[in-house]
């Protein structure tokens, strides 16, 4: 199957096969199956692909009656330094006999290595139309009829998710610096590819089998015989996690045994949901199968604080070592502590993920993970190694399967080769020394994936396609954002701006994120991230992302900076506009999104936080239950607001207040425009006499270079309504112009 998709891919961009095909040798039910996707018999002489660009798969997401504006993209192939942005111009795709002969030598090296040829469909098919106006590709299309034909007319839906992350990576101490925080968020991706191994090994089944793998979950089309390899693997594993990590992890992962009917729509959008509460009840009795091993009482073998594990703290564990923290201090670690302590520093430059079937004596370290065959051992480096291995952010067909991590992490220039800490990228701040911490996932996920498709249109290629486009840009393109090699503009110019942006990602992958580094860099990270995801769903106003920033000195408690960073994720998540209507929706009280109310309320979030802080939150609790003084401050904006009420007036003020020394306004005048706010938050008036001073002021003391800006802030100011969110930009400007910690 895999190589007629390459002799089809070859035909598209040729006009001819690269050897003719035996189309007579197509399985029946797998023939059937291809008809029913695409509308269309693939296997005959006389079918013709479309000669139009392929439909973005967001353009197929929608909650109203209306269609959404659709867009394109150009046939070509995937490139690991590009972010693909669909078009609304829709025009003929062309011959292109450089990208035929590109294929054909890939092929005649690779043919008899069918992980090569899905990598080779991948790379040169995913924006090949295989039917006219669908979302659905090449690529997509014969990976799933791939993956029919393995299961022998026996099919079984799995599905996977991982419980237990936030205390697994995020509740480390300081002690574990930036690397260790980075190499759980790895080993978590690793884990997954390390159970999907697992399974299609024992199974002798390829890669095609992967409806999709991103951020802590994944979903298979296996064999109706490999429910026994689910069990077994799953037992292994959570046991692993019960002794070794605490049981701070659990891996979820069920079954659901179908017909090929259950397949196709609209019966598929059943066997999803139904996936998926079986999953979520798994969820809530962890470790049912481990019961014993979770009962047994276990004495603390370390008897002190200071003998326990001084990252994760375990005390249960006999396997102390020493290790030098990033102070140069010697500090007990357990044996996995250790490991992903090193493992942080690995991972600032490697290409492969190697895998030993038993310990090479060559290696200092490695991860040891249980599988159904004893154990299995994994490191990290520049040159593919052991039994078998996995290529990072590449689509270079070879006999490998391909690992997309979002691993951009700012080096230590001081010390070559080791990830930078925290301090570090304090340091890198301009104005105020901080640290700034991101988190951001796609708003209304489960709604999009359960409602946001016409049930005709949901199969496990549309679910696939969607799931892994959305990976695609939290993991690979997440990492060209923070190099700055996407079409965004620095808000705020400087000198001495490194080349990259001095942030380190901690996680990013499936619909979410968590990223740390030099707090203004973060905040217009934040912005970059926003304006780029709108842009790759192709301004589908149904698709939105949110989150929060919260910054912190660079000694404050990680897990208190992810959590509360979280919190202002949440605040974000709960922003709900007003509902606008017959302007959305012709009968709007049935949208999903619709919140009944005396003003009814939109639960489209597509917002963001900044400089977040419990006090400022309970300053606007407050307030908002006396109705009189309701939206006298704002702390959550959708994003069009934060463009209009944020950035214009931070653009107005900064080249105001960034003169040459000498001529500089003092930070005096910032802190009289903090008092027009306070004064606005308690009595809800402008107070006018203050702020006509202000602007006087402004202007006696300015120059022709600030004219403009100065008039642009005056008409700011004397409006109402930027006053309620005026103390954000404040905030960005009062700390770009302090100096030190």
């Amino acid at each position: 199957m895999l190589k007629l998709g390459i002799n089809l891919m070859h035909r598209f961009y040729s006009g001819k096969w690269i050897e003719e095909p035996d189309l007579s040798s197509i399985p029946k039910d797998v023939e059937k199956t291809s008809e029913e996707l695409c509308g269309i018999n693939i296997f005959t002489d006389e079918f013709q692909f479309p000669d139009k660009w392929i439909s973005s798969i967001f353009s197929d997401i929608s909650f109203r009656p209306v269609t959404p504006v659709r867009t394109y993209y150009l046939a070509n192939e995937i490139k690991e330094n590009e972010i693909k942005f669909p078009s609304k111009a829709r025009e003929t795709s062309k011959i292109d006999d450089k990208i035929a002969q590109e294929i054909k030598n890939y092929y005649d090296k690779l043919k008899e290595k069918p992980e090569a040829l899905l990598m080779l469909l991948e790379r040169y098919g995913s924006f090949i139309p295989i039917s006219e106006n669908s979302s659905v590709s090449l690529y997509e299309h014969m990976k799933f009829l791939e993956a029919v034909r393995q299961c022998n007319n026996s099919y079984l839906l799995a599905s996977a998710d991982f419980s237990g992350i936030q205390s697994f990576i995020y509740t480390i101490t300081s002690k574990g610096a930036l690397k260790s925080l980075r190499a759980r968020s790895f080993s978590l991706s690793l884990l997954s590819e390390h159970i999907i191994y697992e399974i299609l090994k024992k199974r002798s089944l390829n890669r095609s089998a992967i409806i999709f793998s991103g951020g802590s979950s994944f979903c298979l089309l296996l064999p109706g015989s490999a429910e026994e390899t689910l069990k077994e693997i799953k037992e292994k594993m959570n046991s692993y996690f019960l002794n070794k990590l605490g049981a701070k992890l659990y891996l979820g992962l069920v079954g659901l045994g179908c017909e090929l009917e259950g397949l196709r729509s609209p019966n598929f959008q059943d066997k999803w949901s139904e996936i998926g509460r079986l999953l979520e009840e798994d969820k809530y009795q962890k470790f049912k199968d481990n019961l014993q091993e979770l009962l047994d009482k276990k004495m603390p073998k370390q008897l002190t604080n200071q003998q326990e594990c001084q990252i994760c703290h375990r005390d249960d564990l006999d396997d102390m070592e020493q290790i030098k923290d990033i102070e140069g201090n010697l500090i007990n670690a357990c044996h996995l502590c250790k490991e992903l302590f090193y493992l942080g520093d690995a991972l600032t430059e490697y290409r492969y993920i190697n895998r030993w079937e038993s310990p090479p004596e060559e290696k200092k370290h490695l991860l040891e993970i249980p599988s159904l065959n004893g154990n299995a051992y994994y490191w990290v480096g520049k040159e593919p190694e052991g039994t078998f291995h996995w290529i990072k952010n590449s689509f270079q067909p070879g006999d490998w399967w391909h690992f997309f991590s979002a691993d951009y992490v700012t080096p230590d220039e001081d010390k070559k080769g080791e990830t930078a800490d925290f301090e570090y990228l304090a340091d890198k701040s301009k104005g105020k020394k901080l640290i700034g911490c991101l988190r951001m996932d796609v708003d209304n996920l489960g709604t999009i994936f359960s409602e946001g498709m016409e049930r005709s249109l949901f199969t496990p290629l549309t679910l696939s396609l969607l799931s892994n486009s959305l990976n695609l840009f939290f993991t690979i393109h997440m990492n060209l954002i923070c190099k700055k090699e996407v079409d965004n503009r620095l808000l705020i110019p400087s000198e001495n701006r490194m080349e990259e942006k001095p942030v380190s990602i901690i996680y990013s992958g499936g619909d979410d994120l968590l990223i740390v580094g030099a707090w203004n860099e973060i905040c217009e990270l934040f912005l970059d991230i926003e304006r780029s995801f709108k842009k790759y769903v192709g301004d589908n106003r149904d698709i939105s992302i949110s989150g929060g920033v919260f910054l912190a000195h660079h000694k404050f408690p990680f897990y208190q900076m992810a959590s509360f960073s979280q919190k202002a994720e949440e605040l974000a998540k709960r922003n709900y506009g007003e509902c606008v209507k017959e302007d959305c929706c012709r009968n709007y009280q049935n949208c999903y999104f619709y919140e009944a109310g005396t003003t009814p309320g939109c639960k489209r979030k597509d917002s963001g936080l900044l400089f977040y802080t419990p006090s400022r939150e309970g300053k606007r609790r407050k307030l908002e239950k006396d109705t009189g003084t309701k939206d006298r401050i704002e702390t959550a904006l959708k994003w069009d607001e934060i463009e209009c009420k944020v950035i214009t007036p931070l653009e107005a003020m900064y080249p105001i207040f960034n003169q040459p020394r000498e001529e500089a306004f003092s930070r005096a005048l910032i802190y009289r425009f903090f008092s027009l706010v306070n004064k606005w938050e308690k009595e809800g008036v402008l107070y006018l006499p203050l702020m006509a001073w202000v602007i006087e002021k402004l202007k006696k003391m300015g120059n022709t270079k600030v004219d403009s800006q100065i008039m642009n802030l005056s008409s700011i100011l004397f409006n109402t309504k930027y006053m309620s969110s005026l103390y954000i930009p404040l905030t960005w400007l009062d700390l770009l112009k302090r100096e030190g910690r």
